[in-house]
């Protein structure tokens, strides 16, 4: 771990450089180049020796995942198992008794306005136009429904919930709004393109942004060297 430490000092050192270097002139900026080939080889350094603990962490965080992943697989097959069946059942059950529901609630709602019709009939009889037209509007607000209710019994610690969501059964025909741009998709474009068009010009450029559209082509310069 000795070595760890002195990689994680010298790290912080490096930054603390970093901060004060100014490229000002043509020295400057060989000096600067010279530092970065150093904070590469720091890098090479430090990755090398976090190789092998990486190595052994990955491999038993491998084989812990694929023994929980061996354990957990039947419970979560019978947990799929029996919700895929008592959910027909209850998705069954919920569906007589909806039908049931609604039958009883036209009822409901056509007594109510027969009722209504009938006692606005009686106003109009003994005069009472005002109470009567009221009688009427009541009979044509429409009526709030009852809720409906799930006959399937309540189980403790258990609870059903309704999400609505959609499927893609033909991608072509996906808005363009609900498509995410592949960024990594097109910079290969871009890339494979410069690889045949070596000096675009400013023209040609645009001519291919437009064919990709919604993008701005720029070039990205970065700083690479060899392992030393």
């Amino acid at each position: 771990m000795e070595a760890l430490d002195l990689y994680e000092k010298q790290s912080v050192v490096t930054l603390d450089q970093a901060r004060a270097v100014i490229v000002a002139n043509a020295e400057d900026y060989a000096a600067a180049g010279e530092f970065i080939v150093g904070c590469k080889a720091l890098v090479d350094k430090i990755k090398s020796e976090f190789a092998e603990p990486k190595r052994k962490a990955h491999e038993a965080h491998k084989s812990i995942v694929a023994m929980e992943a061996n354990a957990l697989k039947p419970v979560e097959a019978a947990i799929s198992t029996v919700s895929a069946t008592a959910l027909t059942w209850k998705r069954e059950e919920d569906r007589k008794a909806k039908e049931e529901h609604d039958r009883q609630e036209a009822e409901r709602r056509a007594a109510m306005e027969k009722q209504r019709l009938e006692e606005a009939a009686t106003l109009e009889e003994w005069g009472e136009k005002d109470a009567a037209e009221q009688k009427l509007r009541e009979a044509i607000t429409p009526i709030r429904a009852a809720k409906f209710e799930s006959v399937a019994p309540k189980v403790d610690g258990l609870s059903t919930r309704k999400t609505w969501k959609a499927k893609i059964v033909q991608h072509s025909k996906v808005a363009r709004l609900y498509c995410l741009p592949d960024q990594t998709l097109i910079n290969n474009a871009v890339k494979n393109w410069i690889a045949f068009n070596k000096a675009p010009t400013p023209e040609q450029i645009k001519a291919f942004e437009a064919e990709i559209g919604g993008i701005e082509i720029y070039e990205e310069e970065t700083f690479s060297g060899r392992k030393v």
